[in-house]
């Protein structure tokens, strides 16, 4: 049976490190990257905050974010870097997120 599976994202733990540990595990998995804010996305270093290896794939990219404006660019640069999805993080429960 051919199934979709994900691996829930977490904050500070799936990280590149942890997402090759899980992809040796199993190769039918769709994985999530750390939730990535917006504006560091946009402003950081891309390279270190956005970069995956190929065997991570397929990987979806997890942005938290208030701006439609960032969204839609992050949403841009995430399909120009190739991931296979984007996560648009709407109900997260940390404090941080839930301020705007």
């Amino acid at each position: 049976m051919n199934r979709k599976v994900s691996v829930a994202p977490m904050m500070d733990c799936t990280d590149r490190h942890d997402r090759f540990f899980l992809r040796l595990m199993s190769k039918n998995v769709l994985l999530y990257t750390e939730m990535v804010a917006t504006k560091s996305a946009i402003h950081g270093d891309r390279k270190k905050i956005l970069s995956y290896s190929p065997e991570e794939k397929p990987l979806a990219l997890q942005v938290g974010g208030s701006n439609k404006e960032e969204l839609a660019e992050v949403a841009k640069i995430a399909e120009d870097m190739d991931y296979d999805e984007i996560n648009i993080n709407l109900g997260c429960p940390s404090k941080k997120v839930q301020k705007k």
